[in-house]
């Protein structure tokens, strides 16, 4: 991620953040890690980025293809796509596939949305557990190629991960469930009775497609996801203005629920829905099965597709390939009954492999992190001026550039705020720039080299911690010669 982000700073000068099942922590092999850059001022509407960060990935291909010895990722099928109605540039790196979109704030909203939501259900990440079956489910079982593809890649149908999350949602909001295994039964079994064709889905109702009117609005204080919850990442929200593009082309709706008015499976079409359905009633069918019979057989059949692979199998081949060959080969003999006495999950943490997580939690994920990211795009997508959203500002483009002039700060809250007028604001809000950063003075060191338009500097940076040693160094020479003046006045 790290040099990810790298290629799309220097080739797009913008910021870039993880979102997505990546960046919450329950991703599946096959999943791609997402990342969405921020764009401000008119280079939001600028659709050049596509061109732009794929000539970059492709250059830094060629530099790898050229130096054998070069120590940085491995960068190959860089292509273009559209999800959603959304513009995504993907490429390969290694076995994993990396998806990179712009400006997809609602992205990171549903990012911070299911960390909350995990805490608050808890139970040993449940939430987390069972969106993670799903996606696996949905990646596995979807019907879109007769060939197996490469590892690191899906084979996914015409829902987003964003899309399942919705319908997903609505699940956990209507039946509350207790298990993983319950949540995908629950999910398997509404879903492949619901009629696509007349009815929408939002987070927590149904929807009479025709007139865009809410069909059985589950009470908002039996509710698990509320509007209340919702307005934490939004700063306007609308979930009850629902409504269709005039273009609808009769495929299904999954509202955003952030915004009504978008369908997050727009790009999908009649037959689609189809599809979708036919897939879920075989998933239907296949969960009873597993749950009537829960043997290895069942659980395969419940997570293959129509290539013939699974997810068991090809979790498995990752255990044996990436390093971990002893360990993967004892839990296929344990699934297999070749190991009697001990489960998987005993096995895994027997071996010492949960020692490469915080708190030996592989789902385990900081929220702070994440809920500052959401404020720098609130800030500069939204305009929202907030003393968080500004700090997160701030402490980005000093990460980015070591040291700013206040002026040259300026600069980029006049291109991140577009017309509006920062300094007025700003002294408005917070007694001026200045004044701001000097009130934080754990987060940011203001020079004295100059009154008016000092450099700033990011605590703990090099360039800091040089600067100040130096400015201390002067500061206590100036005063051991002003003591012995005084000494010897």
């Amino acid at each position: 991620i790290t040099q990810v982000t790298a290629i799309v700073r220097r080739s797009l000068g913008a910021q870039v953040f993880p979102c997505g099942s990546s960046a919450a922590r329950y991703y599946h092999s096959r999943a791609p890690t997402e990342m969405s850059a921020f764009l401000i001022g008119e280079a939001k509407n600028n659709s050049s980025w596509c061109t732009r960060l794929m000539a970059a990935l492709c250059e830094h291909a060629i530099q790898n293809s050229v130096d054998p010895n070069c120590a940085s990722i491995e960068i190959t099928n860089v292509s273009y796509k559209d999800v959603a109605g959304a513009s995504v540039v993907t490429f390969d790196s290694g076995e994993n596939k990396v998806a990179i979109s712009v400006n997809q704030s609602s992205a990171l909203r549903d990012t911070c949305l299911v960390e909350e939501l995990d805490r608050l259900v808890g139970k040993g990440h449940l939430v987390k557990r069972s969106f993670l079956l799903l996606e696996a489910w949905y990646s596995f079982s979807a019907e879109t190629t007769k060939e197996r593809p490469p590892r690191g890649q899906q084979s996914r149908g015409p829902l987003s991960s964003g899309t399942l999350l919705v319908m997903a949602l609505y699940i956990v909001n209507r039946f509350r469930p207790e298990t993983p295994l319950e949540t995908l039964y629950r999910f398997l079994e509404f879903y492949a009775k619901l009629d696509f064709r007349r009815v929408g889905v939002t987070f927590r109702s149904l929807v009479d497609i025709p007139s865009c009117t809410e069909l059985e609005i589950i009470d908002e204080e039996q509710l698990v996801v509320s509007n209340r919850v919702l307005a934490r990442y939004a700063e306007r929200l609308n979930t009850s203005q629902l409504s269709l593009d005039p273009k609808y082309n009769n495929g299904m709706v999954i509202f955003d629920m952030w915004d009504g008015s978008q369908n997050r499976a727009a790009s999908s079409t009649q037959a689609d829905a189809k599809s979708t359905h036919s897939m879920l009633v075989q998933g239907l069918e296949r969960v009873e099965a597993f749950v009537k019979s829960p043997t290895l057989t069942t659980m395969r059949q419940l997570l293959s597709g129509t290539d013939g692979g699974d997810a068991l199998e090809h979790h498995l081949q990752d255990w044996k390939s990436n390093g971990r060959r002893n360990i993967g080969a004892t839990i296929e003999r344990c699934l297999y009954g070749e190991v009697t006495g001990t489960r998987p999950l005993e096995l895994i943490a027997e071996s010492g492999l949960l020692d490469e997580f915080p708190g030996r939690d592989p789902f385990r994920v900081e929220l702070l992190p994440l809920l500052n990211n959401l404020e720098y795009i609130r800030f500069i997508g939204d305009n929202v001026i907030r003393e968080v959203g500004l700090l997160a500002f701030l402490t980005q483009i000093l990460a980015e550039h070591e040291t700013l002039l206040i002026g040259e700060i300026g600069q980029h809250l006049r291109a991140a705020m577009g017309t509006k007028d920062w300094g007025r604001i700003l002294k408005n809000e917070f007694g001026g720039l200045k004044k701001f950063l000097l009130s934080h003075p754990d987060l940011f060191f203001v020079d004295t080299d100059h009154q008016l338009n000092p450099h700033v500097y990011l605590q703990g940076s090099t360039k800091c911690a040089g600067r100040q040693a130096a400015t201390a160094s002067t500061t206590n020479g100036s005063t051991t010669n002003g003591k012995v003046r005084n000494g010897r006045q």
